[in-house]
């Protein structure tokens, strides 16, 4: 197996969990939001620790993984390139209430800046 995708996986899998959960607890916080996406889907504690340490993350596992998770398939495989990307993902999984808040704080900004430039033209 391809050492350079397993360490790939491994840190984007790690980026994910801290943009995403910010206690102390964030493997507990992975494992209750899968479960909760996924009714009868169970994945123990010790099984995440060991993929964050030293257990590779193979092909099935990580698309079982993206899947759970809710990211898109073949996420963990690719290293961001765009700061904006994880943005987008969080964004896409965001309710409509959330996203209709970020939409109208965007068009704010958007106020913001025009007047600016007429003022200053």
């Amino acid at each position: 197996m391809n050492t350079d995708i397993i360490e790939i996986r491994k840190s984007q899998l790690k980026k994910w969990m801290e943009q995403n959960y910010r206690s102390t607890r964030k493997q507990a916080d992975l494992i209750r939001d899968m479960e909760k996406k996924n009714p009868g889907v169970h994945i123990s504690q010790a099984e995440i620790s060991a993929i964050l340490r030293d257990r590779p993350i193979g092909e099935k596992k990580a698309r079982k993984l993206e899947s759970l998770i809710g990211l898109p398939i073949g996420w963990l495989d690719n290293p961001s390139t765009h700061p904006l990307d994880d943005y987008k993902i969080v964004y896409d999984r965001a309710s409509e209430t959330e996203k209709n808040l970020v939409l109208s704080v965007l068009q704010a900004i958007k106020l913001v800046q025009e007047s600016n430039q007429s003022t200053s033209s």
